[in-house]
């Protein structure tokens, strides 16, 4: 088996807090379906056993509860996945009756493609600069910190604690418009009078490339930007 048979995740989401005190958080990750699931464990505990979301194209997709029972004072969470050998996740809660920090994001690209190609910089340097105010650890050695990072670097960071306890999402942060481009019936379609656009014939090939298409760009961008915060 490799080292991190991980199609997709860990995902993190937010799901309140019990009436127990307890951070509700739940962990989505991706699987080959002929590999046995993983054990997640939580603060060297083991999580009980997943939930199966979905199966789809020999690969499945589970559920863990990684929740953690909140104390008087914030900290970070560690988060290990057995046959990820080596790694570690990390995620932070606040203490109790703690205001939770939280960044706000919206609008993860471009309506159309080819205004990728005109930028200056990379496409995810967004992402980037918002993981480096996460998480120090995250950054790369040239990253420059400006004054409001800086007056959170004693409150968080030097104290071993991450910027944020959640990311809240506004929309639009994984863009489609490319399958207009990819896949060549749909381009042929845009083609078409409205007339012969109404009666086109959507069968059952196509039907699957265009749900495989979604399905392909979704995980890969939640696996590419999602994978340190919590949601």
């Amino acid at each position: 088996m490799p080292k991190q048979p991980l199609i997709l995740g860990p995902v993190l989401s937010f799901r309140g807090i019990s009436e127990e005190g307890h951070w509700k958080v739940t962990a989505l990750i991706g699987i080959p379906k002929s590999f046995e699931q993983p054990v997640l464990s939580v603060e060297g505990r083991n999580c009980a056993n997943p939930v199966i979301l979905l199966e789809h194209d020999n690969q499945q997709y589970l559920r863990y509860d990684v929740s953690c029972k909140l104390d008087t004072q914030e900290r970070k969470v560690d988060l290990t996945i057995n046959v990820c050998e080596g790694q570690v996740w990390s995620f932070t809660i606040p203490g109790i009756d703690f205001a939770p920090r939280m960044a706000y994001v919206s609008c993860n690209g471009f309506s159309d493609p080819s205004g990728m190609r005109k930028l200056v910089r990379e496409s995810n340097s967004v992402w980037a600069d918002l993981l480096s105010n996460h998480d120090r650890h995250l950054r790369k050695n040239n990253y420059v910190l400006d004054k409001e990072q800086l007056w959170h670097e004693t409150r968080t960071q030097d104290k071993n604690l991450q910027r944020f306890h959640l990311l809240v999402m506004g929309g639009d942060q994984i863009y489609f418009d490319s399958i207009w481009e990819d896949i060549k019936e749909l381009k042929d379609w845009v083609q078409l009078s409205r007339d012969n656009q109404l009666i086109f014939n959507v069968d059952k090939k196509l039907e699957k490339k265009i749900e495989k298409y979604y399905f392909n760009l979704y995980s890969v961008e939640l696996h590419s930007e999602l994978t340190h915060l919590t949601i």
